[in-house]
C-alpha cells in the first residue's frame, strides 16, 4: 500500500450484512483498522474506545471499519462484550470478515517470530480519502495498542491539507496550534502554493516556513 494510491475495493461479510467498500463509503473519510483475533483484552479496549468516542469521528465526516480474524458470527458475538466493557448500547461501526486474501490484500500482516507461529492481521490504520485515495497509514504489533488521540490528530491533518493543500501541520500540532505554510521549493523566486506569503528564514538553514494561526474564508491562510 503507497500513499496516494487508491485503495481498493473489496466485498466481504460483515457485522451488517454483506459489505461492499466503496459503495459503503460512499464519499465520505474513513478509517479502517485491523485487529489481530476476537475476544483478546487489547482488541476489546481498542474497539470499546472507538465504541465510546465515535462522535468525534462522526463529526469529521469519518465512518470507522473494523477488521478482524474470525467470522461475521464472532464478530456480533464479540460485539456484544465490548458494547459491556465500553457501557455503549451498541458499537456504532461494523467489523468484516478478515479473510486471509483480503488481510494479504491490503498488507495487514505481522507474522509471529517470537513463536513462529503463523502470519495474522497486525493493528494496521488505513486513512482513506472521500476519492478513495490512501492518505495515511500507521502499523502496530499485536503487542501495542493504539491511541485514539493521535488517530483523531492524524486525521484532523489529513483533512486540513485536503482542504487547504498549502498547509501542514509541525510537531506535536494540535487544532488550537498553528499551520505551517509550506511551498514548493526553497529557491530564492519559489512562492507558497497559494497567495504570496511572508517566509520566516531561520538563520544559517535553508527550510523556511511561515506559520498561521488559522484559515480565512478565501482559503489563504492568515498572517500571524
Amino acid at each position: 500500500m503507497i500513499i496516494g494510491t487508491t485503495f481498493p475495493d473489496f466485498k466481504v461479510k460483515s457485522t451488517i450484512g454483506e459489505l461492499e467498500f466503496y459503495k459503503w463509503a460512499d464519499k465520505s473519510w474513513v478509517m479502517l483498522f485491523s485487529h489481530p483475533f476476537d475476544f483478546t483484552p487489547v482488541c476489546t479496549t481498542e474497539l470499546a474506545e472507538f465504541s465510546k468516542r465515535r462522535k468525534e469521528f462522526e463529526d469529521l465526516g469519518v465512518k470507522l471499519l473494523g477488521l478482524s480474524v474470525g467470522t461475521a458470527e464472532d464478530h456480533l458475538k464479540w460485539s456484544q462484550d465490548i458494547c459491556h466493557y465500553a457501557g455503549t448500547k451498541d458499537l456504532g461501526f461494523p467489523i468484516v470478515e478478515g479473510t486471509h486474501e483480503l488481510i494479504k490484500m491490503l498488507c495487514m500482516t505481522e507474522i509471529d517470530t517470537q513463536h513462529e507461529g503463523p502470519i495474522f492481521s497486525a493493528r494496521t490504520v488505513y486513512f482513506i480519502s472521500p476519492t478513495k485515495e490512501l492518505r495515511a497509514y500507521l502499523a502496530y504489533p499485536a503487542s501495542t495498542g493504539r491511541s485514539i488521540d493521535e488517530l483523531l490528530r492524524v486525521m484532523k491533518s489529513l483533512q486540513l491539507f485536503h482542504k487547504h493543500s498549502y498547509l501542514a501541520t509541525p510537531v506535536d500540532w494540535q487544532v488550537t496550534y498553528k499551520y505551517i505554510a509550506i511551498r514548493k521549493s526553497n529557491g530564492p523566486t519559489s512562492r507558497f502554493r497559494r497567495g504570496r506569503q511572508e517566509v520566516l528564514q531561520r538563520r544559517n538553514q535553508d527550510t523556511r516556513c511561515s506559520f498561521r494561526e488559522e484559515v480565512s474564508t478565501d482559503g489563504r491562510s492568515a498572517v500571524t
